[in-house]
């Protein structure tokens, strides 16, 4: 599940022994096997939703949430991939969908303040660029103030 990712699919079919064929609107339509039996009972041919799917070997599985996107935000967001631009949103596309779609439920002016600051936090969160670790050679010490040479 490590290499699980999000993206934007198009139901392409009914897959002939389980599932659905699902094309990856965000890789060049690239054609996936997804098992999901709940999705496979409602989704029509033609839809498109967004969800994190990983692989499991002949076949994807996804992790059960899903949104709707609408048509502007698919619209940039494949534009963006086909000319190898980065996705045009200020946060993660996930965190960007999930945003939209909370957005849609309840307007944010409605919203605690409190429950709308942990919304920002949340979508920050999915942000965060993992930091550069230090490496340090093994038997060398720096003392500060040494001018960076090497205890004895």
């Amino acid at each position: 599940m490590a290499g699980a990712w999000f993206s934007i699919f198009r139901v392409a079919a009914h897959h002939e022994a389980a599932g659905l064929w699902f094309e990856d609107l965000l890789d060049g339509n690239r054609r996936l096997w997804l098992v999901d039996k709940a999705l496979e009972a409602s989704a029509k041919d033609g839809v498109v939703l967004a969800m994190r799917l990983f692989d499991a070997g002949p076949f994807h599985a996804g992790f059960g949430v899903m949104v709707v996107p609408d048509e502007e935000t698919i619209h940039f967001a494949v534009d963006a991939r086909t000319r190898g631009n980065p996705l045009p949103f200020r946060h993660s596309l996930a965190a960007t969908l999930y945003g939209d779609e909370l957005r849609a439920e309840q307007p944010l002016e409605s919203l605690d303040p409190a429950v709308l600051e942990a919304l920002e936090r949340m979508a920050a969160a999915f942000d965060h660029k993992p930091r550069a670790r230090r490496v340090r050679k093994a038997g060398r010490r720096h003392r500060a103030g040494s001018g960076g040479h090497p205890q004895a």
